[in-house]
């Protein structure tokens, strides 16, 4: 199968002959999802930080898409940092999107939430935008402490020298208890050195910050797709209460120099 929007005679006729189905989002999926698709593309090809345009169609764009399965988890993952930068812009001069950071070593890591605030102080945001009930995989968070985390913090050093360094996970996802045990482990290492700052928020607290910025639209969004997702789980329409971080055990070492 081949799909395009649309085909000349002589292509739509070679593709016959070739034994290929042309194709069209309009056929496989009605009109109003193949104009959600259209509109998708063109979102991403010229998306910028004009946040409350965006925020708007990238919620409606996910809301035609929902009915295809799978279709919006990238989506969601972008709109929720579009959310987290709004968040942070109400107590940060600036604040960027998508930053790739690299350490004066050479080594790279792509932070999804940039905040600054002025010379003072310097947030590096971790996004994990999941639905209700999905957990946030252990080998992701790993890879923020081990290998992103010291990259942040090189890259701070050397470009904002005199700043204070925050690192945060925002996510609206469950953690696992071996996640939870992990990063119970990591917050104590770091408090014990207070050479930077780590803050994780669970869903709880994600909310609150959201709400916290009273903004109408960005609330409506966030609610929208982060909790007020219909799931079906033991009778039960929304999530409970994330569990709060808790507990150590897990033997790793963690670079906190």
């Amino acid at each position: 199968m081949f799909i395009a929007d649309e085909y000349t005679e002589e292509a739509f006729m070679a593709l016959k002959r070739a034994g290929i189905i042309p194709a069209t989002p309009e056929n496989l999926f009605g009109s109003e999802l193949a104009e959600a698709l259209s509109q998708l593309r063109d979102l991403i090809t010229y998306i910028t930080l004009s946040l409350n345009k965006n925020l708007t169609v990238i919620d409606e764009v996910m809301t035609k898409l929902s009915r295809i399965e799978g279709a919006t988890t990238q989506l969601q993952g972008d709109l929720f940092e579009y959310i987290v930068a709004e968040a942070a812009r109400t107590d940060n001069g600036f604040v960027d999107v998508g930053r790739l950071c690299r350490s004066e070593d050479g080594k790279l890591a792509d932070c999804d939430v940039l905040a600054i605030k002025g010379h003072a102080e310097i947030t590096f945001i971790e996004c994990k935008g999941y639905k209700p009930y999905s957990v946030v995989k252990h080998g992701v968070i790993k890879h923020w402490i081990s290998d992103q985390i010291p990259v942040f913090r090189k890259y701070a050093r050397s470009s904002y020298p005199n700043a204070l360094i925050n690192v945060e996970l925002w996510t609206t996802g469950k953690l696992s208890q071996e996640t939870q045990d992990m990063l119970g482990k990591y917050t104590d290492s770091v408090g014990i050195n207070k050479k930077y700052n780590v803050n994780i928020l669970e869903a709880h607290h994600v909310r609150q910050r959201i709400r916290a910025t009273r903004n109408a639209s960005l609330i409506r969004v966030f609610e929208k797709h982060f909790i007020d997702t219909p799931v079906k789980v033991s009778g039960r329409r929304t999530a409970p209460d994330p569990v709060k971080l808790a507990g150590h055990g897990i033997d790793i070492d963690f670079d906190i120099e």
